[in-house]
Parts: C-alpha cells; structure tokens; sequence
C-alpha cells in the first residue's frame, strides 16, 4: 500500500521527487487514512548549494 502510493507521488513528479520523502509522505497518508485523521504537514529537507540535503530539524 505505501510502496504504491510513494510510486504515484514519484510519477507526478516526473520522478524528479526524493524517493525517501516520497516514501515518507506517503506513509504518512497511509497512516492518517487508517487512523482516519488528517496528515501532519511534511516539509522536505531543503538541498544545499552541494545538492545533498540539509540536516533535519533535531527534537
């Protein structure tokens, strides 16, 4: 069920997505739809000059 729901959010990107946080997004709406509540916003991790992504938020 996740595994299909991060292929769409990776198709409707052109596959140009994170493949992490394309998994992540969509196992929070696979989450969310079970516990029938809302998902939390996700933000991505925000890409340095370097193309890597930044350190996430601690805590």
């Amino acid at each position: 069920m996740i595994s299909e729901a991060a292929f769409f959010r990776a198709e409707r990107s052109g596959f140009r997505s994170d493949p992490l946080g394309d998994w992540l997004e969509a196992e929070a709406e696979i989450d969310a739809m079970l516990q029938n509540t809302p998902p939390a916003p996700h933000h991505n991790a925000k890409k340095s000059k370097s193309g890597h992504a930044a350190a996430g938020k601690a805590g």
